[in-house]
């Protein structure tokens, strides 16, 4: 091979590398943050002449890639008065979702609930249903929800009872800084066999930022059910102030 074809070659995979390199630097980046997570704490603890102990927790973990969001959740509520336990409460969920577009979405997700001072010492849901986001304002987002499920339930008596279920949910948002924020959040779940046996419930959250990552959270939650377990009260609640975390 002649010298003058050796140059006209490596100039021709030159300019291909160069061109390559060009290509990779116009590409765009993948700008979204797939992974975020939200860890909430309240603690409160007294001595002398009344010992009272309460501790919240909780976290929001949400995974998003392509139209596909994955999300997990966590509450916990203990209580404790001088040697006696008041409050243990745990609650675990796992939702996929799937959108189509802007507004609408399906989601699939399992639950798992426990309270012992309510009666329940096992719940466990499985639902399925459609999400559309009605409001996509600056400051306001609006979400409503409709779907079935599935509900196992074992009092602390071990009473059992099993039944399909209809679950409609409400989400409102208001912003005033990207992360200053009241929110409301309702959810009504009602028994396809027995129309007395329904369960509401609502969250209340008040969010304000000290720093990127560190704000004040103000929460309340209250939980109805119209068919409580024997001997038990219809309605919890709890109001809660402490930290929240994101990252």
């Amino acid at each position: 091979m002649s010298h003058s074809s050796v140059r006209f070659l490596s100039a021709l995979l030159l300019g291909a590398l160069a061109g390559t390199a060009v290509a990779q630097d116009a590409a765009p980046k993948d700008t979204v943050k797939h992974l975020t997570a939200v860890f909430n704490l309240g603690f409160v603890n007294s001595s002398g002449n009344t010992s009272v102990t309460t501790l919240t927790a909780g976290d929001e973990v949400t995974y998003k890639t392509g139209a596909w969001t994955i999300k997990q959740v966590l509450g916990y509520v203990y209580g404790k008065n001088d040697s006696t336990e008041t409050a243990n409460q745990l609650a675990i969920g796992l939702r996929g979702e799937r959108a189509f577009n802007a507004r609408w979405s399906i989601f699939l997700g399992a639950r798992f609930y426990r309270d012992p001072f309510a009666g329940i010492a096992q719940r466990y849901g499985e639902n399925i249903g459609a999400l559309w986001h009605s409001v996509m304002a600056p400051k306001d987002l609006v979400d409503l929800e409709a779907g079935v499920g599935l509900t196992q339930e074992r009092s602390t008596a071990a009473v059992t009872d099993n039944y399909t279920n209809g679950r409609v949910a409400l989400t409102y948002k208001h912003s005033w800084q990207p992360k200053t924020y009241f929110q409301e959040t309702a959810e009504a779940l009602t028994d396809f066999s027995n129309s007395k046996n329904y369960r509401v419930n609502s969250l209340t959250e008040l969010v304000a930022p000290l720093s990127q990552s560190i704000a004040m959270r103000f929460s309340y939650a209250i939980a109805y059910n119209n068919l409580p377990q024997p001997g038990f009260k219809a309605s919890d609640r709890l109001l809660t102030a402490g930290v929240q975390l994101s990252f």
